[in-house]
């Protein structure tokens, strides 16, 4: 992978395994709970305005699920959080132009070499003009190793928006 710049890194919580919100990602995930994801971005959203983000971003783009794995689910957790953070930013949501395009294995297993080759030209852009010239806020449940956060950025990168920044619920201590 390529080196992009990244504006800034917005990381909600830190967790330990087994701690509170690991287990609250996991429910937002695994447990049909996408509710929990948009009212931590809510509360995230209403932080990050009030230090300074209020008028940051342009577009915010959850990372995108590939549509098999959107059956299975039944929603993307991204995307809710994403929604919670729109509405205190006043930010719209784009989850139209910006896709998962190959489907892959889950990477919760995989060790960090393993999810980078895994991950790599598997996100693509639909519309170029929705991102160009835009500050994109790229939202994820969580950051682990920033494979798949890095993959997405260099797909959005190449639409030469003005900054990408990213946001996430959690983030491993």
């Amino acid at each position: 992978m390529g080196v992009v710049p990244i504006k800034d890194v917005l990381v909600y919580c830190y967790f330990n395994k087994h701690g509170l919100v690991q287990k609250l990602l996991q429910g937002l995930k695994y447990g049909d709970q996408p509710g929990i994801g948009e009212v931590l971005g809510n509360r995230y959203g209403t932080e990050l305005a009030l230090s300074g983000f209020q008028d940051a971003f342009d577009v915010i783009v959850p990372v995108p699920i590939h549509r098999k794995r959107r059956q299975e689910r039944g929603y993307n957790q991204s995307e809710y959080f994403a929604r919670g953070l729109s509405k205190p930013l006043h930010v719209q949501v784009n989850t139209e132009d910006f896709v998962k395009a190959k489907h892959i294995d889950s990477l919760t297993k995989k060790s960090k070499v393993n999810r980078i080759v895994s991950v790599k030209e598997v996100f693509s852009v639909l519309r170029e003009d929705s991102f160009r010239g835009k500050r994109v806020l790229l939202v994820d449940d969580v950051l682990t190793t920033g494979s798949t956060l890095m993959a997405c950025a260099e797909q959005l990168e190449k639409t030469n928006p003005h900054s990408i920044s990213i946001a996430t619920i959690g983030g491993l201590k």
